[in-house]
């Protein structure tokens, strides 16, 4: 057997019949023996076990490992005696309880990316010293199997697989440390059931994963405001009837015959001439003598008979001065919104709007409509764009089909005089007009073959050469 080059641990796996001599010897002392007879037992090479070699010597079946450079047991071997005692390998055939890998038999695991170790009945052996070797006389041996670091066992445990528990974690809103994985409740997540990443706290939300938490859906934030618009109307309609008013139709009455004015969305007393009565829901009038002096001693007041009247209008009597009505002074503090004196309601100018807090603010229909219109618009104006586009590029299509140099078919007039000593020829371009020369030579004789174009005395162009004029 090959020497060991490990450093070996000096702790030894004996069965039951093991030989209680199996000691330590000094490697030098039986060097002239066979190599296969002894295995080295420490860092330093001064320290061995020995088959059959003496009476320290390890005896038949005993078991001793050998360690490697991180002090983890990775070997064993079994003296065994014969014609030539040696140590051959051992293995202990079954796993360690808590080993991260198991399966029936050695074979049944795949050790990629894994580590396969021994252990004293699941213990590590890596902190016992050469001088502990006593101490696991006839002790179990038991295989561990551990993943190598970035990866973790699959589901059956008998291969190791990339460690994605943090990137999972993370991906999910999670924050991963220490192996676990930590949903913040603030965010609307929570653990799912495996506890391996994070998912929202109910089907109400979902997970938005460009800001890895959870918002609440639109048909669960609907059925909210649905359910607070149902609370709110209950409130209100509590308050409107515990007031003595009538609720209908998602509004508040109030009978002038009880005495009552709506005041927001409850009944009151329609002025310091009347106390509210709980017994009969109703307004009744207040001490008539008391309230005849309060009426007098008060400006701009008059007394009907059993009330106190206010000369100006909209204004009520407070059982001591005329005050205006309250609605309409909260009605002037809502942006576009007026006193509808029939109604006796405060009330948006635009019948398109609705109160909303402070001010007018459109309706869903209304802003459907306007966005709709206002589209419509838009459309019309890209037509309209796109028609004079349109009339514009036929006016200039139409302008080099048709020239005083050609005649009807569209070949050059030869009939027109060129008197003059130099011509305009005018083409027309995308940007303007672009006049060049045209120098007259032989005139009609000729015909216009000598016709040219040229840039600075050069000719760049002769008769019936097809050519593009640009701007700059």
């Amino acid at each position: 057997m090959k020497k060991a080059l490990f450093a070996v641990l000096a702790m030894c796996f004996v069965s039951m019949n093991a030989y209680a001599g199996c000691k330590l010897l000094a490697c030098e002392s039986f060097s002239w023996y066979e190599p296969n007879g002894w295995v080295q037992a420490d860092p330093s090479g001064n320290q061995c076990w020995g088959c059959g070699l003496g009476g320290n010597s390890c005896g038949n079946h005993d078991v001793v490992p050998y360690v490697d450079g991180l002090g983890d047991v990775v070997g064993l071997y079994q003296c065994t005696f014969g014609f030539s005692n040696s140590f051959e390998n051992y293995e202990p055939g079954v796993f360690c309880d808590n080993s991260q890998l198991k399966a029936a038999s050695v074979s049944g695991i795949d050790l990629t990316n894994a580590k396969k170790t021994y252990r004293l009945k699941g213990r590590a052996t890596s902190s016992t010293s050469l001088g502990d070797w006593d101490v696991f006389q006839g002790s179990a041996a038991c295989i561990y199997v551990e993943c190598k670091a970035g990866f973790v066992p699959n589901a059956d445990k008998t291969a190791c697989i990339a460690d994605t528990r943090e990137s999972v974690c993370v991906n999910s809103g999670g924050t991963y440390a220490g192996g676990v994985c930590s949903c913040d409740a603030g965010k609307k997540l929570k653990q799912n059931t495996g506890k391996t990443a994070c998912e929202c706290v109910s089907a109400d939300y979902e997970f938005i994963a460009a800001s890895k938490q959870c918002e609440e859906t639109a048909a669960s934030r609907q059925r909210r405001q649905q359910r607070q618009q149902q609370q709110q109307t209950a409130i209100k309609r509590k308050n409107c009837e515990d007031s003595g008013g009538t609720w209908a139709g998602g509004a508040c009455s109030c009978a002038a015959s009880k005495n009552l004015r709506l005041a927001g969305e409850e009944c009151v007393c329609v002025d310091a001439n009347y106390q509210w009565d709980a017994g009969s829901k109703t307004c009744k009038i207040t001490d008539i003598a008391a309230l005849k002096r309060a009426c007098e001693a008060a400006t701009g007041t008059y007394w009907t008979g059993k009330e106190c009247k206010c000369t100006q209008a909209n204004f009520w009597f407070d059982g001591a001065k005329c005050i205006e009505n309250p609605d309409i002074v909260a009605c002037r503090s809502v942006r576009g919104a007026v006193w509808n004196q029939l109604e006796s309601k405060c009330k948006c100018a635009d019948a398109k709007k609705v109160i909303s807090g402070d001010q007018c603010v459109e309706t869903e229909d209304a802003r459907r409509e306007r966005e709709a219109a206002e589209q419509a618009a838009i459309i019309v104006a890209i037509k309209s764009r796109i028609k004079t586009a349109s009339k514009t590029l036929d006016e200039i299509r139409a302008g080099f089909d048709v020239s005083v140099w050609k005649d009807e078919e569209g070949k050059f007039n030869t009939s027109r005089l060129v008197s003059d000593s130099v011509a305009g020829v005018v083409l027309g371009t995308a940007g303007g007009l672009i006049t060049s020369n045209v120098v007259k030579k032989n005139q009609v004789e000729n015909g216009f073959e000598d016709i040219q174009c040229t840039v600075g005395g050069q000719v760049v162009a002769n008769w019936g050469d097809e050519f593009r004029v640009g701007i700059q």
